[in-house]
């Protein structure tokens, strides 16, 4: 059985891979990012655009990139939350110490 709290590990697992990722991904190309010249123009309460270039316009190669990876790094997550929705649809409670019944031994 998954408990929510193990399901809770897993999501921050999860998104620790993903922030993961995305560093690594912006560092690859990062510095190809066009600057926009539009936001770098202050307005009226001024901009720090040019201090913070962050807008990437990724290709669509990188673009998918990015998104194949980010799936791979979410599917552990996905595929638990997807077991523990099935398990609540069908009545299962969260009773701690039962994780042995999902087939994981235990807390991983």
């Amino acid at each position: 059985m998954i408990t929510p709290e193990r399901l809770e590990r897993e999501r921050r697992k999860a998104l620790s891979r993903l922030a993961e990722l995305h560093r690594q991904w912006a560092r690859r190309y990062g510095d190809v990012a066009p600057f926009n010249t539009e936001h770098a123009s202050p307005g009226p309460r001024g901009t720090d655009y040019a201090l913070h270039h962050v807008d990437a316009s990724a290709t669509a190669e990188q673009e998918e990139e990015f998104q194949r990876l980010a799936a791979e790094a979410m599917r552990p997550y996905q595929e638990m939350a997807e077991e523990y929705a099935r398990q609540q649809r069908e009545g299962g409670t969260a009773e701690p110490g039962n994780d042995a019944r999902d087939g994981a031994g235990g807390d991983t």
